[in-house]
């Protein structure tokens, strides 16, 4: 035990010697660091609870701005409303001012004239009128001529169709009026029908929908809507869904328009027409176009929505109806006031407006599109600008399944005037990073503390991963690199040991013995070689190769090396092609770099050959450059390592790879040395197909020099 002591101390001595940069970076960063962020730390939190009473009391005052807001935009419409209704406006002209006032502010639904006879409605987007609504604005029916008793003799009793269609034929001529052409195109089209003559009757139908869509006969159904329908169950019948398809949504468009005053019987007659076709084609909706299934849901969405709204407007005008003698202006003192009502869910305010003695006005505005369209706008600027998350919640609303208690301090509550009872703006405070909170301290000296810290700890640490991590791995490319040239030293001696104690004892036979001598050289080669390739790599990597560099020709250089090869691989199969086309211009080269150069391809050619045997060695001219091409058909290199095998000691890591030995140095050095001759070195290799390493030189016309 007492031998082990020391020789632990000494080891936990080398160990703090070799890592005494974290000890320094412990003691001089860490501790002062720690001590400073701890002290900002809490001034920081002091600050915060501060600056949260001062958000607090900004959230309220901004959102009862919001709500102020609101009101003031309400109360603009409500006072341009009275402007129309008013004695500047005449009498004429006041439904469709209000009509396309109503238009421009989808939160308004529809105006409402309240006088002692009793109520009317106007601009009303309504899908249906019952027989007990009046209506102030209504279009004016464009009725068709009445069928002459010729067509109707012909058609039924006689059962000539030829004779009616030809007669009806006469009357859809340009030279007669737009009624009669009206009346005969729907006679054309049903007598069409009738003779089961698909094309023709699509032809006419289609003619009523877009030229004669507004027509009616006495008062009933439009023409528009009587065609799309036929259109639709026309294009079903004969199997062209998608035609059948673009009818259903010309008809759902249609009726959720509000384009014509339809009675409840003949809207819910083409509701239920357009349900069932809609039906029938939901088997085929995925061979229809993209997006026409999705405008048809969208158009039938907006009829369940309109006709949702229609019984909302509905609901209003019998209540203003049944209170008419209370909403006259003698009644309530004549002044403006807003009420609200509410119908299955739907919450509307109620502006009254005075006109006359006699006459008051009513607005209806949706409460939920005034929401919608003015106050969550100004909520998502507030909630992006504020640091606080707001929802209007509705207190008819059940709550959510599972109801969060916020401390008070972390929500404010604002409630809606008095018309909106059960609606309140509600604020929660979003949660503050430490970040969040050391940047709204409002005091930049704890910032500049922070990052003067974070940079500290940045760069020490930054700079001791590195040195441990520089230091790790020149530790393991010496070890690798010792290991990897002592195995390659090992190989040439160890041949080159057993061949001279074999002709030292006279074991080899003369024969033999130039065999011998010729393999020893060899082998001497090899060493001088890879002595050459570690003496050159040293002098690189510390700036001090020099270079001779002569003009000379470069095809005598690799056909030497060439020789070379082929005289030390020859015994082991491998042939060893050479092409060189006559009169390559010269270049600036030293010989023997260059000649490494091509050993060290020549040499990786052959170990890397796998089971091929075939090496071949190419000069060209190249755009004013001499190339030389070195192409084996071994192994191959993997595209994710071709661009690093020019890095010193890199060693590509594949299975193929692994039980090949190399220093990891000789394209490095290729790399140099065709630099330094102002040239450039690329390689190209297919995994199992081969490798083709190019290097090219410059052709160079100058004199001799060193």
């Amino acid at each position: 035990m007492p031998l082990k002591t020391p020789r632990l101390l000494r080891e936990l001595l080398r160990s703090a010697s070799q890592y005494r940069i974290v000890w320094y970076f412990i003691l001089g960063i860490v501790v002062p660091g720690v001590v400073m962020g701890i002290l900002a730390f809490r001034g920081i939190r002091n600050d915060q609870a501060l600056a949260e009473r001062e958000q607090r009391r900004l959230a309220l005052q901004e959102a009862s701005g919001i709500i102020d807001t609101a009101e003031w935009i309400l109360g603009q419409r409500e006072a341009r409303f009275t402007e129309l209704i008013g004695g500047s406006t005449s009498a004429g002209d006041r439904p469709g001012r209000i009509a396309a006032f109503v238009e421009d502010h989808p939160d308004i639904v529809a105006a409402y004239r309240i006088t002692p006879s009793g109520v009317r409605m106007a601009a009303a987007q309504l899908l249906y009128i019952p027989d007990d609504v009046d209506m102030i604005d209504l279009p004016p029916d464009q009725l068709v001529a009445r069928e002459p008793p010729t067509g109707w003799t012909l058609e039924y009793q006689h059962q000539q169709l030829e004779q009616a269609i030809a007669f009806y034929r006469e009357l859809s001529g340009q030279n007669h009026e737009a009624a009669v052409r009206a009346m005969a195109c729907n006679a054309l089209a049903r007598l069409a029908k009738k003779r089961a003559t698909y094309q023709e009757a699509v032809g006419h139908y289609a003619l009523m929908r877009d030229s004669f869509a507004d027509f009616r006969l006495a008062q009933s159904i439009p023409f528009g809507l009587t065609a799309s329908a036929e259109l639709c169950a026309l294009h079903f019948e004969n199997g062209d869904q998608e035609a059948a398809a673009g009818a259903l949504r010309d008809l759902l468009a249609d009726l959720s328009s509000s384009r014509w005053p339809l009675k409840p019987p003949i809207y819910t007659l083409f509701s239920q027409k357009a349900a069932e076709i809609y039906g029938q084609l939901n088997t085929v909706r995925d061979a229809l176009p993209p997006g026409m299934w999705t405008d048809i849901d969208r158009l039938l969405h907006a009829c369940l929505e309109g006709d949702r709204l229609t019984g909302y407007q509905l609901d209003v005008f019998h209540y203003l109806t049944e209170r008419a003698p209370d909403l006259l202006p003698a009644s309530w003192m004549g002044t403006q006031v807003r009420q609200s009502y509410e119908a299955d869910g739907w919450r509307c305010i109620i502006s009254l407006v005075p006109s006359a003695v006699d006459t008051t006005w009513a607005m209806l505005t949706s409460a939920e599109s005034l929401v919608t369209s003015v106050v969550e706008p100004l909520l998502v600027r507030l909630s992006v600008h504020g640091g606080w998350a707001w929802t209007v919640r509705d207190a008819r609303q059940p709550s959510g399944p599972r109801e969060v208690t916020m401390p008070e301090r972390d929500m404010v509550e604002v409630r809606f005037p008095a018309y909106l009872p059960h609606l309140t703006l509600v604020g929660t405070a979003s949660p503050v990073s430490f970040m969040g909170s050391m940047l709204r301290s409002g005091r930049g000296g704890y910032l500049y503390i922070f990052l003067f810290i974070g940079a500290m700890f940045i760069t020490g640490l930054l700079f001791v991963v590195y040195s441990v991590n520089r230091e790790l791995q020149l530790n393991q490319m010496k070890s690798e690199f010792v290991a990897t040239v002592s195995h390659e030293f090992k190989s040439p001696l160890t041949a080159i040991r057993q061949m001279t104690e074999m002709l030292q004892q006279g074991r080899v036979p003369e024969a033999k013995r130039d065999t011998y001598y010729s393999v020893m050289l060899q082998q001497g080669s090899r060493l001088t070689q890879l002595i050459d390739n570690i003496l050159d790599f040293s002098r690189i990597e510390q700036g001090k190769k020099k270079y001779r560099l002569c003009k000379a020709e470069l095809a005598p250089v690799i056909s030497r090396s060439v020789a070379r090869a082929r005289q030390r691989y020859g015994d082991a199969g491998f042939v060893f092609d050479l092409e060189v086309p006559p009169h390559l211009p010269v270049v600036q080269i030293d010989e023997e770099a260059m000649a490494q150069v091509i050993d060290n391809l020549l040499d990786n050619a052959v170990k890397y050959s796998g089971s091929s045997r075939q090496v071949s060695v190419r000069l060209s001219m190249q755009n004013g450059s001499v190339q030389a091409v070195v192409h084996d058909l071994g192994i191959g290199i993997p595209e994710k390592d071709q661009q690093r095998v020019f890095e010193r000691f890199y060693r590509v890591e594949s299975e193929q790879h692994k039980h090949l030995k190399g220093s990891g140095i000789g394209l490095h050095l290729v790399r140099e040395i065709i630099a330094a001759h102002g040239g450039t070195v690329r390689i190209g290799s297919t995994p199992g197909q081969g490798t083709k390493v190019v290097f090219e030189l410059p052709a160079d016309e100058s004199e001799d020099h060193e």
